[in-house]
């Protein structure tokens, strides 16, 4: 028979000098110098040019296809905001915890620093 397996813990300086030797997104391959930046991520400068050069585009085909673009990223993000209402009610929803919160927080209301959270809310929304 042979001996049971046994585990082997590395200690963590073995851990981070092999995750170092592994050619990754995060290791030195991808990253250059460009002028005074000494590590640029070579997968995001790409993005970031191919963004920048779709919205010159845009910019120049006109105001009809800013329109658009705009109304389809609007319709996204209120799908985006109704999916994390309806997944927050799905998964979180407890009627009985709303209620003892609404009652508390009513039995400690002050209209000052009511006002002073709201005025504060809509200077940091603007």
């Amino acid at each position: 028979m042979s001996p049971p397996p046994t585990t082997v813990v590395a200690p963590l300086e073995a851990i981070a000098a092999a995750i170092a030797a592994v050619p990754s997104a995060k290791g030195a391959i991808s990253k250059i110098p460009i002028g005074p930046f000494p590590n640029v991520n070579v997968g995001l400068l790409i993005q970031t040019l191919i963004i920048i050069s779709v919205l010159v585009w845009l910019n120049v085909r006109g105001m009809r296809e800013a329109s658009l673009l705009n109304e389809i990223i609007g319709v996204g993000v209120i799908i985006t905001e109704c999916g994390i209402i309806i997944l927050g009610f799905l998964l979180v929803w407890h009627p009985q915890l709303v209620s003892e919160q609404w009652t508390a927080a009513w039995a400690n209301f002050e209209p000052k620093r009511f006002l002073y959270g709201a005025s504060l809310a809509i200077i940091s929304f603007v």
